[in-house]
């Protein structure tokens, strides 16, 4: 079971990019994040402003910061030690030193939840202003679920426009099932029911064969609790060797990705199949497609 943490950011100064990524202590404060561990999973405030950075004797001022929830992700690491802690100077004798606690991946950041709404969903008073001494907070899991429920629905209307439905070739000779009746029952029992299938709550079924402008056509198109979606491409058996599958599923999830303007490592892809050959699921592991094998009924 995965600890819950909401984690405060200042906006990036004039001069550097924005990053939703990682969780950071000031050096007195290490001690907060004691319990974090991999697998953890972090909502991102940014905060309205903070301190300018004093570089060379001049003064680096910060973007507006949106006030708000801008992100949820999880820890893919935790250092017990950051090897290169960063000092900043903010003037009048005044600075301090940050240290890295967590690398995170992006598991959304196309949402937004505004300050005001994301205190009243985590119980706090309406006027805190999210600077927590430290900058970490630990939250119960139903606040949490309240505050990713309102993310992803935030992110609902950045999806692709329907296409028009296009006809999958059956005979291609480089591997796979093609549409024959037993493709068809699986690829529509993963649309019907996907959360039950697959083994994971949440999941929602959005387009049944979703064409793309090059005329490629994914299979079914889904969506997770964190409205992050799902590129599935159905197989019936996955025979050692044979790259279609894994090769459909990278691809969907790229160019879904540009379709609905999501980073690529929001978008997910599945190979669904009944069966699947040991060599093709290491290969799905290294690339990032997520493997079922979905027994015959």
């Amino acid at each position: 079971m995965p600890n819950y943490w909401l984690t405060t950011h200042w906006p990036p100064c004039v001069d550097e990019p924005l990053k939703i990524e990682g969780v950071f202590l000031k050096e007195q404060f290490l001690a907060k994040g004691a319990r974090m561990r991999v697998g953890d999973l972090v909502i991102i405030h940014q905060n309205l402003s903070g301190d300018p950075e004093e570089r060379d004797d001049k003064k680096v001022y910060r973007a507006r910061g949106r006030d708000g929830i801008i992100g949820i992700v999880e820890v893919i690491e935790v250092l017990d030690r950051d090897p290169h802690p960063n000092r900043e100077s903010y003037g009048k004798n005044k600075s301090a030193v940050w240290h890295r606690r967590a690398h995170t991946k992006a598991i959304n950041t196309s949402g937004f939840v505004p300050r005001l709404q994301a205190n009243e969903l985590l119980g706090y008073e309406p006027g805190n202003r999210m600077r927590f001494a430290g900058g970490l907070v630990d939250v119960e899991r139903p606040r949490f679920e309240a505050v990713v429920a309102a993310f992803a629905g935030s992110t609902l209307d950045i999806r692709p426009p329907q296409t028009r439905k296009t006809t999958r070739v059956t005979d291609h000779p480089w591997g796979g099932g093609g549409e024959g009746p037993e493709h068809e029952a699986l690829k529509k029992a993963v649309c019907a029911r996907p959360a039950s299938l697959l083994g994971e709550a949440g999941l929602k079924s959005i387009d049944l064969e979703y064409s793309f402008p090059t005329g490629d056509t994914a299979d079914v198109i889904l969506r997770d609790r964190f409205a992050r979606y799902v590129a599935v491409e159905v197989e019936v058996d996955v025979r050692p060797g044979d790259l279609c599958g894994l090769l459909q599923a990278v691809k969907y999830r790229h160019m879904y990705a540009v379709m609905c303007k999501r980073p690529p490592e929001e978008i997910r892809a599945f190979l669904v199949a009944h069966t699947i050959a040991k060599d093709i699921k290491e290969l799905c592991a290294e690339y990032g497609v997520e493997v079922f094998e979905v027994p015959w009924q």
